[in-house]
């Protein structure tokens, strides 16, 4: 027993071709979106070679490491003591745009004596002073932190300038 076909001049619904089992049936090859899958396929064929050799120019983590590990640097920022739980003392340096970055202080007896004073706090800023000088970088752990060993311009304790 066959299925009568539709009338002569009915219209069908979209997506419904008339027929049975000829090309353009069954379910969803009338959608838009089913057309695209080839394109998407040729496409990520196109970009598997492009990441592979994305991979191979550039360089591992340990090589980025080992890289920053004792480069020298010229500091511009604010000084001061009080970010560092638990060691009240310890110096932090945060740049113009709040990255703060552990101290380890190496600029000497007196350089030390003129930053008292200097306080840093997380919320409010603190009156940490403004310095320009020269230093490390320095991997411990994870962190980087920056060996202070040379300060060449301080001004006394403010407050932080704007963040820009």
């Amino acid at each position: 027993m066959s299925r009568p076909g539709p009338r002569a001049g009915a219209s069908l619904p979209v997506g419904v071709t008339g027929g049975e089992g000829g090309p353009g049936s069954g379910p969803g090859r009338d959608c838009p979106g089913w057309t695209l899958w080839p394109a998407v396929y040729a496409l990520l064929a196109l970009l598997s070679p492009m990441s592979l050799a994305a991979q191979e120019k550039l360089p591992s983590l340990a090589d980025v490491r080992d890289g920053v590990q004792g480069t020298e640097v010229y500091l511009q920022g604010y000084l001061g003591t009080g970010l560092v739980l638990g060691d009240d003392e310890a110096f932090s340096f945060v740049t113009p745009d709040r990255t703060a970055y552990d101290v380890v202080f190496d600029a000497g007896r007196e350089a030390r004596k003129a930053l008292q004073g200097c306080r840093l706090e997380t919320f409010t800023g603190g009156t940490p002073c403004k310095i320009s000088g020269y230093g490390e970088l320095e991997w411990d752990g994870p962190r980087l932190r920056v060996i202070l060993y040379s300060i060449e311009k301080q001004e006394a304790p403010a407050a932080m300038d704007p963040k820009p």
